[in-house]
């Protein structure tokens, strides 16, 4: 635990520390990316750059039919665990949004980025 917090504190304090952190990645990567086509190297990490393509299904151009038909779906049941600043859930339960943090255990890989410090 984090000093003398509560679990549900500690776990609320990692999200936010993660959600800096991500951004700062972004930030750093896209400078990077700016800055270097392949590879650099710093004084203890190497960054490679490569391009990467993805193909995606774009639901838009599928017929109603097909969007329709729950044959075409797989539903499985997931575990979360929301958190969020007290005020905020409470006024969320009273028909407020909120952004939450989310953690699902069977998805909680991390996506790697175009720029890491060694390559996949």
């Amino acid at each position: 635990m984090i000093g003398n917090y509560h679990l549900i504190d500690e776990l609320g304090e990692i999200r936010d520390q993660i959600e800096t952190l991500k951004a700062r990645e972004k930030e750093l990567a896209d400078l990077l990316l700016s800055a270097c086509r392949t590879a650099a190297s710093g004084e203890r990490y190497r960054v490679l750059v490569r391009r990467r393509h993805i193909r995606e299904l774009n639901p838009k151009l599928l017929p109603r039919s097909v969007l329709n038909d729950p044959k075409y779906y797989a539903l499985e049941e997931q575990d979360l665990v929301i958190t969020g600043p007290i005020d905020a859930m409470l006024s969320a339960r009273a028909g407020g949004a909120v952004r939450q943090n989310e953690y699902s255990p069977k998805f909680a890989a991390i996506d790697l980025p175009v720029i890491a410090g060694r390559s996949p």
